[in-house]
């Protein structure tokens, strides 16, 4: 095994320093950003939605924070009563025969109509197609 050069040393230890100012960066940046959330009117909600925001959080932590605030987020579906308590004064099965023979009854009426209008047939026209005769 060969002992490294001065300059693969310098080399190596530039890319750790490299590494850990930007792991340093990254550090800063989420305190800031924790220190922000901490001073602000943050709450346990807004903490949970900054979890499961975060993709640098791990996937573990980002499902366990939806979970837990998918209940602020989503109402629960639970029954309600009715707006209105409307009730029928007559039950269908009565009001059913009731208008059925109404509507038999003006069908009917309208074919009596349409009977009396083709044996009469139009009225006096005028010539300009009105029925009025006095001018």
């Amino acid at each position: 095994m060969s002992e490294e050069t001065p300059q693969q040393k310098i080399a190596r230890y530039e890319l750790v320093l490299d590494a850990q100012a930007d792991e340093i960066d990254k550090l800063r940046a989420e305190n800031g950003r924790l220190i922000d959330w901490i001073m602000g009117d943050a709450n346990a909600h807004t903490a949970l939605q900054s979890v499961y925001n975060n993709p640098q959080s791990s996937e573990t932590n980002r499902v366990k924070a939806a979970s837990a605030a998918i209940g602020y987020e989503q109402g629960k579906i639970r029954d309600e009563p009715p707006f209105l308590e409307l009730k029928a004064s007559i039950p269908l099965t009565e009001l059913l025969p009731v208008r059925l023979k109404r509507c038999l009854e003006l069908e009917e009426e309208q074919q009596a109509e349409l009977r009396s209008a083709v044996l009469l047939g139009p009225g006096p026209r005028n010539g300009n197609g009105s029925d009025d005769t006095g001018s």
